[in-house]
């Protein structure tokens, strides 16, 4: 046998395996992980040509699983506009402006990213800025009367409600808005004393609509900004130490392909695993169930790919605002931040079209939130019609379920995918701990034996932790969970 190219030593191997031991050392070859051990025993099979690093005590553990990333979203806060984190006060905000006046062409957009800090720092009340207020039309005309300038809302999921966005004069012309504007859904557009629109837009829906509506004019993001997305957004998600990823909202195909060409260009460092996002808002049943056999032979079954990007099945939708699930239809095939296709549907054309998906062997994930009922209720019916017990159906942002819901998971068979640290920090922004106390009870679930992912720690991905079977380096396996693995 040859003998490994890598081994560390000298530390603490964290293992997660059943007994969760803690060794020395590690050995790697050919990318992956052939022992862990002592030092002694691991060291011996070293040859002149292995790489020795001594780790001096410190820790190496398997890599993280993201069960709900969207790694592409986040690498998009690089490409969404001018960047002011960490301003706090009117007048810097307007010296930004100011400045890319003086580089921008007459007649151009100026677009700033939001207001505040991420990951959750954002801004969404006045008082959070030096001046008590918001920036209006007036601060930025005042150095840019030449120039469109938008500050954008943030995605809604980032921040507290609710979500200011800021223009200028010539913005709102182009938009067309004026005193006698309607408002878009849950959007308000904030007047002064005499009436008068003063620029801020203050959005309570968690996916914005103001960019599929009123600022449709706005500078979209481009496939090249998709490519970027990726490669950045796989860089910090390695950064943090994860290293696969299961998108269950699903991806829109030029996001896949965006994923892909990373790939192909060695610059994708991580595993993605996901399904294809349906875009079951903008088209009928007859065109999804076109779709549904188009994508069949390419996602049907365990899906195509290999171990780093692998497309399988579909996510069709769930329980969501049907009102923005039409605003951002409309505006088809674009997807701003969000990387998949906004859904929404009844509970009785999800049972239909599951049906469908299901004879043609599809995967099917569900969008859950709030409403788990809805999904169990639907795919309990679909079981009736076409057997999916052992197809590991999946849902999806599960927050909330009881004793009697996790057996009936476990009875479907299927994967539910939890955001653990979602409660605490809404929690935080809703200065209440009621969220928190009804999280997703994970033990009860592991106890049950559902089979559960959660994020950032896990995820439903078929190549991960088979019993025996070795990992990449840097992906240690958690050799012990083959019976919960997607």
């Amino acid at each position: 046998m040859p003998p490994p190219d890598l081994i560390l030593h000298n530390g603490k191997i964290i293992t997660l395996d059943q007994s969760s031991k803690i060794v020395q050392a590690i050995s790697v070859r050919a990318g992956q992980v052939v022992a862990v051990g002592d030092d002694a025993a691991l060291l011996k099979e070293a040859a002149p040509t292995t790489q020795l690093i001594d780790l001096a005590g410190r820790s190496v553990l398997p890599g993280f699983f993201d069960a709900h990333p969207h790694a592409d979203r986040e690498g998009l806060k690089a490409r969404g506009g001018i960047p002011i984190a960490g301003l706090h006060s009117v007048a810097d905000l307007v010296d930004v402006v100011k400045r890319a006046a003086q580089t921008t062409a007459a007649g151009e957009w100026i677009v700033l990213m939001p207001m505040g800090e991420p990951p959750h720092e954002y801004i969404s009340r006045p008082e959070q800025l030096i001046e008590g207020r918001f920036p209006t039309r007036h601060d930025f005309d005042a150095v840019a009367p030449d120039h469109a300038v938008y500050i954008r809302a943030v995605w809604g999921w980032w921040s507290r409600r609710p979500f200011p966005s800021v223009a200028n004069s010539l913005a709102l012309r182009r938009a067309g808005v004026t005193r006698d504007t309607p408002a878009p859904h849950n959007v308000e557009i904030v007047k002064d004393a005499r009436g008068e629109p003063t620029s801020v837009f203050l959005e309570k829906n968690f996916v914005p609509v103001l960019e599929y509506t009123l600022l449709r004019d706005l500078p979209r993001f481009k496939y090249s900004d998709r490519v970027e997305s990726v490669r950045l957004g796989a860089r910090a998600y390695v950064a943090a130490g994860t290293t696969s990823l299961y998108e269950g909202h699903g991806l829109t195909p030029t996001v896949i392909r965006a994923y892909r060409e990373n790939a192909e260009r060695g610059a994708l460092p991580l595993r993605m695993h996901t399904p294809v996002s349906m875009p079951s808002a903008a088209f009928d049943d007859k065109r999804l169930l076109d779709l549904f056999y188009h994508y069949a032979g390419v996602a049907g079954g365990r899906g195509r790919g290999d171990d780093f990007l692998r497309v399988e099945g579909i996510n069709l939708g769930g329980h969501a605002d049907g009102t923005v699930a039409d605003i951002i239809a409309a505006g088809y095939p674009y997807d701003q931040w969000a990387g998949h296709f906004y859904q929404a549907m009844t509970q009785e054309r999800f049972v239909k079209l599951g049906i469908e998906a299901a004879r043609l062997g599809l995967r099917v994930n569900c969008v859950v939130s709030r409403d788990l009922e809805y999904a169990l209720t639907a795919y309990e019916a679909i079981d009736k019609e076409v057997r999916i017990r052992d197809r590991r159906w999946v849902v999806i942002h599960v927050n909330q379920a009881s004793d009697a819901q996790i057996r009936r998971m476990k009875a479907l068979g299927v994967i539910a995918t939890v955001v653990p640290g979602f409660f605490g920090w809404r929690a935080i922004a809703t200065a209440s701990i009621s969220s928190a106390k009804r999280a997703f009870p994970s033990d009860a679930c592991s106890m049950a034996a559902c089979r559960l992912r959660s994020r950032p720690m896990e995820c439903p991905i078929r190549c991960c932790g088979r019993r025996g079977r070795r990992s990449p380096a840097g992906t240690m396996t958690v050799s012990g969970n083959s019976e919960t693995v997607g």
